[in-house]
């Protein structure tokens, strides 16, 4: 399986996210940034998800065997199950045919955010944005949050906003919390703020 983001051997089952984001930090900044702006390179380098545990990791692969590296297309639909006891699976994620319009238009916002250096209570807020409207268009069959915590990590630390240890790559360092703070996220976006806040070095907010 090969990539151009770095020239190693990528195995079939794809390379744990603390690896892809510490070879993305040996990056030139620019090189970084490109690589945020448009995170199919380093999705691939995860892999194909063959034995994932996701609800829609077997989706992935009955999809298309290639899966890794592109966004879902028509007809490719990804599922959640509501954090709540005896809670159905539902639709998760944009319409598979919005996605790539979606994505270019995050694309065009992530690299202003690491072009301009706000202040940081600016950069802050729209990294906590980013990293909503990424989970919330849901662009991959599966890994979905192996790559959007990669993008939040190396956007804060292109942003010099430390984060706090607990925010991990591989395991997931949120709960139910994260689910239920993205379903109001339309409808008042300080639940994402409020919920983020305590992966930061300096919360705000009681964790």
């Amino acid at each position: 399986m090969s990539n151009p983001f770095v020239p190693v051997a990528v195995p079939d089952q794809g390379l744990p996210a603390a690896r892809v984001e510490a070879l993305l930090a040996c990056r030139p900044r620019a090189g970084q940034v490109a690589l945020l702006c448009d995170t199919r390179p380093l999705h691939r380098l995860l892999g194909r998800y063959r034995g994932g545990r996701g609800l829609n990791a077997g989706r992935a692969g009955r999809a298309q065997a290639g899966s890794a590296g592109r966004y879902r297309g028509v007809g490719e639909h990804v599922a959640m199950r509501m954090p709540l006891p005896g809670a159905p699976i539902v639709t998760a994620g944009c319409p598979p045919e919005a996605v790539a319009a979606r994505m270019a238009r995050l694309s065009d916002r992530i690299g202003a955010l690491l072009g301009d250096l706000p202040a940081p209570d600016r950069a802050r807020a729209e990294l906590v944005a980013i990293f909503t409207e990424f989970l919330l268009i849901h662009p991959y069959m599966d890994g979905n949050g192996r790559v959007a915590r990669i993008l939040f990590r190396r956007g804060a630390a292109l942003l010099d906003l430390p984060l706090s240890p607990r925010w991990t790559l591989d395991a997931r360092p949120y709960g139910a919390g994260l689910s239920m703070s993205l379903l109001g996220a339309r409808r008042a976006p300080q639940m994402m703020d409020r919920f983020m806040d305590r992966y930061f070095a300096d919360p705000r907010a009681a964790g």
